[in-house]
């Protein structure tokens, strides 16, 4: 029986060379999220992300999907080892780069027959060469690398490593591998048994299978970045629409580094003529969609931005529309550690100063 070992089940251990959107970390693709991997703004290819099996495994396929949303990356590499020994160098099995037609990847060893493997059918198919089975038949840890992407972020929607326990591992590691699998699946059908009225139950989820397919968010309503309904849309000088609030965060975030606020798909920085403003037809559109659709739960989570109070996006188009002078000033020096551990000192010698005084 071939085992998914990026199930959570199964324990597996990821980590990413670089930093990611907040809600969007490399463990979602381990934890079952649907949510997937999206590196930050600001970062291009490569990015490396390590996967380290609860036990030594032969690998049967690999599937890759690489889509978060709009953002999509294009290019991977596949590497390997046999051992958490960090001194072991990866070893390259195979590389894939996906046309637009393609929605996905699957890499399989050549002595598997592809037709067999169930993969959507306009999956890029890249087979590892034979001379690399005695590391797909003990393989230990998994890196995937991006190595391009569409005009996007590094992103990566979800990926599943099918295969068995290596038969050189002994039976000890087998049985407790297939334990953790099988007491994990008995957990989650109990609910199921305990369930008192199976009719209600079944008409419980059919409804909710029905709500679900009748909210149907529109793509435009959705902010590139984050894939979140957007309720407060703002239109980049790059073309590009994101939430304010998605704006905010990337503006806090470069603040860190001592950079200027700037178009998270470009890097320029704003200025009087270059500078984001507010989408206000798509706004009045998604409006609209939450006002129709007000009774869903789902709507009813989100927070809204109508009104024209001080914090309504009428106050928002003049925070957006007219940027800071302070944002405007390149050559304005950014707040450091050091000056905050200056003013820290004089606040204390004012302190004792002030105290001898009395």
């Amino acid at each position: 029986m071939l085992l998914n070992f990026c199930d959570p089940r199964l324990r597996p251990e990821i980590k990413c060379s670089t930093i990611s959107t907040e809600g969007y970390e490399v463990t979602n693709l381990i934890s079952g999220s649907c949510k997937g991997f999206l590196a930050y703004s600001c970062i291009k290819p490569p990015v490396h992300i390590d996967i380290t099996f609860l036990c030594n495994i032969r690998i049967n396929h690999i599937l890759i999907w690489p889509s978060v949303g709009s953002q999509k990356s294009s290019g991977f590499q596949l590497y390997c080892r046999n051992t958490n020994d960090h001194s072991t160098p990866h070893t390259l099995l195979s590389s894939g780069f996906l046309n637009t037609s393609d929605a996905g990847l699957l890499f399989y060893p050549s002595d598997i027959d592809p037709a067999k493997i169930l993969a959507p059918a306009n999956f890029l198919k890249r087979y590892i060469k034979i001379s690399m089975r005695q590391l797909t038949m003990y393989a230990h840890v998994l890196r995937i690398t991006i190595c391009k992407t569409e005009k996007s972020v590094p992103a990566l929607g979800k990926i599943e490593v099918w295969g068995t326990v290596s038969p050189r591992c002994g039976k000890d590691v087998v049985a407790s591998v297939y334990t953790l699998w099988t007491q994990h699946q008995a957990t989650f059908t109990l609910p199921v048994t305990e369930c008192k009225n199976g009719n209600t139950s079944a008409n419980t989820t059919d409804n909710r299978q029905e709500t679900k397919a009748v909210f149907d968010v529109p793509e435009s309503f959705l902010d590139p970045i984050t894939w979140e309904l957007m309720t407060q849309p703002i239109t980049l000088p790059s073309g590009n629409v994101i939430d304010q609030t998605t704006l905010e965060k990337h503006g806090q975030n470069e603040a860190i580094w001592g950079r200027s606020l700037s178009d998270p798909f470009t890097g320029i920085v704003f200025n009087e003529h270059h500078k984001p403003i507010m989408a206000t037809a798509l706004k009045s559109r998604i409006d609209k969609f939450l006002l129709d659709n007000s009774k869903l739960n789902e709507i009813k989570s989100i927070p809204r931005v109508l009104g024209h109070d001080s914090t309504s996006a009428i106050a928002g188009d003049r925070r957006i529309t007219k940027v800071p002078k302070c944002v405007l000033n390149k050559n304005l020096l950014k707040r450091t550690v050091k000056d905050a551990k200056l003013d820290a000192c004089k606040q204390t010698i004012n302190a004792l100063m002030q105290d001898q005084n009395r």
